[in-house]
């Protein structure tokens, strides 16, 4: 019993831990499915931009995709993301790279 007991406190803890952590930072909702439609006729190459959500402090809001223009920006569209350094985290949007 009285290993028990000290195991089960961590365990509680850690639980506790993780719990913080996640409401924090809230993940974003998944991707809803998403037709790419045919392009515009347009006299300029264009590309496809890919729905994404976007945070916006407390919650979430989805963009739909897109045609754009390809000139001007980098080959790879990069979702939106956490990311984290030293504990803390910061909301990257998505974006061409």
């Amino acid at each position: 019993m009285n290993r028990i007991v000290p195991a089960l406190v961590a365990t509680m803890l850690v639980g506790a831990c993780t719990a913080h952590v996640a409401s924090a930072y809230p993940v974003p909702p998944a991707l809803p499915a998403e037709t790419m439609p045919l392009p515009p006729v347009s006299s300029e190459t264009l590309v496809w931009q890919p729905g994404d959500w976007v945070f916006t402090g407390g919650s979430y809001r989805y963009d739909a995709g897109r045609y754009i223009p390809a000139a001007g920006h980098g080959p790879n569209w990069v979702f939106g993301h956490w990311i984290g350094t030293d504990g803390n985290y910061a909301w990257v949007p998505g974006g061409w790279n």
